[in-house]
């Protein structure tokens, strides 16, 4: 199994599925812009907005970040054990959960919300 890494596409697919639900045009375009410049599918990033992937690991990454951010402990603990499943070894896990914190917080600052 190869070793998982948080790159550019896993951090902005967060990004994605926790910002879904807001109306920033000017936002959706920006990561549009950086979902093509990762080389990012129209697909893949409708995909991230919903909250999954085709790819598994990024999948699992996505669900626990939003698990992170819905502070739900039971789920957070069930999507830990999925990422783990999925070959994301736990400094992999606390990096998405950081990333879903980052993204968490600019969302607070902001005054919005996920969900």
């Amino acid at each position: 199994m190869t070793r998982f890494a948080v790159d550019g596409r896993i951090r902005l697919a967060i990004e994605l599925a926790l910002t879904a639900e807001g109306d920033d045009e000017l936002q959706r375009g920006q990561q549009d812009a950086a979902g093509r410049r990762l080389g990012m599918s129209i697909a893949d990033v409708d995909a991230a907005r919903r909250g999954w992937s085709l790819d598994v690991r990024i999948s699992a990454a996505i669900a626990l970040a939003m698990a992170w951010a819905d502070g739900d402990a039971a789920r957070l603990k069930n999507r830990r054990e999925r990422a783990a499943r999925a070959g994301i070894g736990e400094g992999g896990r606390r990096e998405i959960e950081a990333v879903a914190e980052l993204v968490a917080g600019r969302l607070r600052g902001r005054g919005e919300r996920r969900v």
